[in-house]
């Protein structure tokens, strides 16, 4: 679509749910001049694709700006939030593009729309991928194995915050913590409100311990002969202690440093490990897992949802899959397809 807003070559993350899930792969952005074009240009993305806001993972059909700002990527892979000047949507009829593969990218698209991606290049007669960020309408895009697609950036541009040790202890909280023991204070007293946690693994009792020291916070501790350790926790009230991590996440505050950081103290609590650079996070809640799939994109790690659908009356489970490895997907590992679209497509 058409507008003139100018936001140079910058490129926004988020894309679409699809069979698999959510990805967090690059759109690109750049400057139109004419704004009587209709869907030429920068092109445009369907109403079920999501993109990265710093209120979290946003479909497209109802982004607004109570949304607040949007991620983009410049050039060099680096991640910031930016302010959207306009916000387009129009009537389209005729082929889009699918891209797709085994749950980390499932994008659909105008002819039009920029695909970014990188290609391996010969220097001094060795073949490296040092030709650098390009981007090629869809319609002229060809998949092969001598290019490569990012599905996020590589770190963003708010970097040297750590995570604070009571932000750690809401990691845990969420994982394996509970309210207050049936007919204990509310605190309303004593200031303070009382948190329990159970344990078998001397790891987690060990890093648990330590980190309620660290938040200075008064704890008992009870072994028992079934092998369970129960802490007893009292938190003051000026804390706000949460199940949710989309609660007090905020995206636009926080740095790669950060994010890293979550993502390993998450791998300490629930997140399982799926081989060396895997890890998993379930939940039940599926805005939890767009704000953990979001700090893995902001960490610059490649990360999807999907959902498994369980019987009555159990709740659906989502579950994040974060890959800290390599955050590039091969051309040859992705499948292109064209559909006739009748609807409504979207850019800003």
């Amino acid at each position: 679509p058409s507008h003139d807003t100018d936001y140079g070559n910058v490129r926004g993350i988020g894309e679409k749910v699809g069979l698999n899930g959510k990805t967090s792969g690059i759109v690109p952005f750049v400057k139109v001049m004419d704004s009587l074009t209709l869907a030429i240009s920068q092109g445009c993305v369907d109403g079920d694709t999501e993109i990265l806001t710093e209120k979290g993972w946003v479909k497209f059909d109802v982004l607004s700006p109570v949304h607040g700002k949007v991620a983009q990527v410049d050039e060099s892979l680096d991640i910031s939030f930016v302010e959207v000047e306009e916000y387009h949507k129009y009537p389209y009829s005729g082929v889009m593009h699918q891209y797709s593969n085994m749950g980390t990218l499932d994008h659909l698209v105008t002819p039009n729309h920029r695909m970014v991606y990188e290609s391996l290049t010969r220097v001094d007669g060795e073949r490296e991928w040092s030709g650098g960020i390009r981007t090629i309408e869809s319609q002229s895009l060809n998949l092969h194995r001598d290019n490569r697609f990012y599905t996020t950036g590589k770190k963003t541009l708010l970097e040297g915050k750590s995570m604070t040790p009571f932000e750690r202890f809401l990691v845990a909280y969420q994982a394996d913590g509970s309210t207050k023991p049936t007919g204990t204070s509310n605190g309303n007293i004593s200031g303070e409100v009382i948190y329990r946690f159970h344990f078998m693994r001397s790891r987690k009792i060990e890093r648990f311990r330590d980190l309620v020291e660290l938040n200075r916070f008064r704890y008992t501790e009870n072994k028992y002969t079934n092998g369970v350790t129960s802490f007893l926790v009292r938190v003051p009230l000026s804390y706000q202690v949460t199940k949710n991590p989309s609660d007090w996440i905020k995206l636009d505050t926080i740095g790669s440093q950060w994010c890293r950081e979550f993502v390993e103290e998450l791998k300490h609590w629930d997140g399982s490990t799926n081989g060396i650079n895997t890890i998993r996070y379930d939940n039940t809640d599926e805005l939890n897992c767009d704000i953990v799939n979001a700090v893995a994109c902001l960490a610059g790690y490649k990360a999807f949802t999907d959902k498994l659908n369980r019987p009555w009356p159990r709740r659906p489970l989502y579950k994040t899959h974060i890959h800290t490895g390599k955050i590039t997907v091969g051309g040859e590992n992705i499948i292109k397809q064209s559909y006739h679209y009748e609807g409504n497509v979207y850019c800003v």
